[in-house]
């Protein structure tokens, strides 16, 4: 798989663009837009993140106990990248860093992978073709994978009673989660259903240092709003990924690269 993937990426030229997209159309179809567990099972979930220091890529995989939001598990990797970022083809540049730091935390957790959900800094259906990153993770791994993403790719907002989902070609393909000004997109990357991807993210929602706040976010599920209160800041970010990204930054810093 990953010998595959590499000659993709370093043999990867602006010509091979449209079939780029007619290959992500086409795996768009594999995607497993339903849960294919019970999510209430799903015990841990794990973080996946990317820094860069020019064209050398950071990455991290952070698994957290849904539990208590301790570290049971932390892999890392450290390759050359050879493909620019471009919207919609974020999976050729960050596919390979982020599936050989995920490869490496699945071999050390053992039997816990069947217990653990992928959480991408990236988008999964909420794309053009139906096939983000996150998309690409999942059926690479064959795990339950949402993508989280701080900007909106493409489609349209729309508010609907108790929340907001983002609707491509009159399709939903993602959910958007708020506090003040901020807002994230929650989409399906693979093997979960959009209510269960906003749920588990909702809940994985942390808060650190800072001020006391308390966060009233609607919901989609038969309860109109969840409260929640914190003594800290709220951070709008599930925290697998918030460790990752700090991770990931600080692997970064302690390289000793010109």
């Amino acid at each position: 798989m990953e010998e595959g993937y590499l000659l993709i990426e370093k043999a990867f030229t602006k010509e091979h663009l449209e079939l780029v997209k007619r290959y992500q159309s086409r795996m768009a179809n594999n995607v497993v837009a339903y849960d294919v567990t019970d999510v209430r099972s799903i015990r841990y979930a794990v973080g996946v993140d990317v820094a860069y220091k020019g064209d050398t890529a950071f990455a991290v995989a952070v698994m957290v106990d849904r539990l208590n939001y301790s570290i049971v598990g932390k892999h890392s990797s450290i390759s050359k990248v050879y493909i620019p970022y471009m919207p919609g083809l974020l999976f050729l540049r960050e596919g390979a860093p982020i599936l050989r730091a995920l490869m490496g935390l699945i071999k050390s957790i053992g039997s816990r992978v069947g217990e653990c959900i992928i959480l991408v800094d990236g988008n999964g259906m909420l794309h053009p073709r139906l096939f983000g990153l996150a998309c690409y993770i999942g059926i690479i791994i064959d795990k339950p994978t949402i993508g989280v993403s701080k900007s909106l790719l493409c489609g349209t907002i729309h508010h609907r009673n108790g929340y907001s989902a983002v609707m491509l070609n009159g399709r939903e393909v993602a959910r958007v989660i708020r506090y003040n000004n901020r807002r994230i997109y929650v989409s399906i990357g693979h093997k979960i259903g959009l209510d269960s991807a906003e749920s588990i993210v909702r809940s994985l929602i942390y808060c650190r240092v800072g001020e006391s706040s308390s966060i009233s976010i609607s919901t989609s599920t038969s309860t109109s709003a969840s409260s929640y209160t914190h003594t800290q800041r709220s951070i709008l970010e599930p925290e697998p990924l918030r460790l990752a990204h700090n991770a990931a930054n600080s692997l970064r810093r302690s390289q000793a690269l010109p």
